[in-house]
């Protein structure tokens, strides 16, 4: 009786079909730069370093913090660098099934809804991997039920949770907090509970207030984020949620595909979005982005589309109640625009383009190993992306350019790189293998190292990602050659 309860529940539903999306494939492929630097700061540093650490990055450490938990737990491999992440984005689909039944969904739309994020395709793809964006749309969600329920202090811990996420988290809480006050306007009476509750996530979150002042001013004048373009401000409305990984002769038929179940879903969720839990839910999916889009115009970009992540899965409710609720003729056309879309983007996900495989790649340098060897990187970039697969004596190009302003010079000084001149590695080492990413932010001075190389060392590999171009050479010391 008890396995047949369990079956016919919807939450068992829900949890086997993202469960099943997310924890078979979680280690199958590599890190990429920013789950390097995740794996490099929690596992490698000690906590004095893992302060400086994050303190200098451009994120608060509440997700810091649970990685190097868990690295001390599970270890470093990609399956356990991912499982929190994976974790929360399952708890996320059930959370976004009981805020649907919570404003009043009947049960099949609440059930499409938490479907719809089971299946979403950037929702998987933020669900495996090392980042934080998971994480964030649990406490997003947590603020917004919290918030339709009257449940204050749970709003405040979700809102706490926000804002130590990600720094963009304040937009949410801002847009969420507005539109739960507006709505009270008429009877100020009630209106304390959340002005108190807000007030306490203002005053819980003040100490890292000043900290990420300072992480503005660290990215300072320059950032790897271009300017915000019309174009820019709307594309997480596709890549968030049919995806990025569709191909790209299919880029326009995911635009208008979730441009056009966005508009229909609002017009058709048009009575439920004019009453309270409506207008909150309209307030944190849209509000939060045009707050920040509006940031980037006044300020600097800041507009990171996989930030709004927690939006997205909001429009969910809106894409469920059209697909329940519609004329069925309405419905049947709604469905053969979505279904589709979404099945290419989910075998996008998991046959399409994968993640530059470093394991693959490196293998040269491990098979070919000899005592007295040293790695030389002339970027940080490189470094981060690949010692963490490596783990041999290494050399950091001193005072190596980051112009794409990823790392501060607190982060970097914390992170302990161990820095010095080619001169420096060539003198202290038998053979020299150099490590090489070259991208649009490479600086000159690389680029010249690499051509000198070109003439004085062996090519072993070289692979061309993109627009990236990848290389490795090996370059022996005249006296290794005079010994040989």
């Amino acid at each position: 009786m008890h396995l047949k309860r369990l079956v016919r529940s919807e939450w068992f539903w829900l949890v086997l079909t993202s469960a099943g999306l997310r924890l078979p494939t979680l280690g199958r492929e590599a890190l990429w730069y920013d789950e390097t630097f995740t794996a490099w700061i929690s596992a490698r540093l000690n906590w004095h370093d893992f302060w400086r650490a994050v303190a200098g990055d451009v994120h608060p450490p509440l997700w810091y913090m649970i990685e190097a938990l868990v690295v001390r737990t599970l270890g470093t491999s990609e399956f356990a660098l991912r499982l929190p992440s994976a974790v929360f984005s399952i708890i996320g689909t059930l959370m976004l099934w009981r805020l649907a039944r919570s404003i009043g969904f009947a049960q099949r739309t609440a059930f499409a809804a938490g479907l719809l994020s089971a299946v979403l395709p950037a929702g998987i793809y933020y669900g495996q991997e090392a980042r934080v964006y998971a994480l964030l749309s649990v406490f997003v969600l947590l603020s917004v039920q919290a918030a339709i329920q009257r449940r204050w202090i749970w709003f405040a811990i979700g809102c706490i949770g926000t804002v130590y996420c990600h720094n963009l988290g304040v937009f949410y809480v801002a847009a969420l907090g507005m539109a739960v006050l507006w709505h009270e306007r008429r009877r100020p009476l009630r209106a304390i509970a959340p002005a108190i509750a807000l007030m306490s996530v203002v005053g819980a979150w003040s100490p890292w207030a000043a900290v990420m002042i300072g992480q503005a001013q660290a990215i300072g004048e320059a950032f790897w984020m271009p300017p915000l373009s019309v174009g820019g401000a709307l594309e997480p409305l596709a890549t968030m949620t049919i995806g990025w990984r569709i191909p790209a002769d299919m880029t326009m038929h995911a635009y208008a595909a979730a441009f056009g179940a966005t508009l229909v879903g609002v017009i058709a969720s048009r009575r439920w979005l004019r009453t309270r839990q409506g207008v909150i839910i309209i307030a944190t999916a849209f509000g939060a982005p045009l707050m920040v889009a509006a940031a980037s115009v006044v300020w600097r970009s800041v507009y990171l589309p996989r930030a709004f992540l927690p939006s997205a899965l909001l429009l969910m409710l809106a894409w469920a109640y059209a697909l329940m609720h519609l004329a069925r003729p309405n419905r049947a056309a709604l469905g053969v625009i979505l279904i589709p879309m979404l099945s290419i983007g989910v075998a996008s996900h998991f046959l399409g383009k994968q993640r530059f495989d470093w394991r693959a790649w490196l293998q040269p340098i491990h098979q070919q190993w000899q005592a007295g060897d040293l790695i030389f990187y002339p970027n940080i970039h490189t470094a981060v992306n690949v010692q963490p697969y490596l783990h041999k004596p290494y050399v950091l190009r001193q005072y190596a350019s980051d112009l794409n302003q990823s790392l501060s010079n607190a982060t970097r000084a914390a992170m302990g790189f161990t820095e010095g001149t080619l001169e420096d590695a060539l003198a202290h080492s038998k053979r020299l293998w150099l490590v090489f990413n070259t991208n649009l932010m490479a600086h000159r001075d690389e680029l010249a190292l690499l051509k000198r190389m070109a003439r004085e060392a062996r090519l072993v590999k070289r692979t061309t990602d993109n627009l990236a171009t990848l290389t490795i050479w090996l370059y022996e010391t005249p006296k290794a050659a005079e010994r040989h």
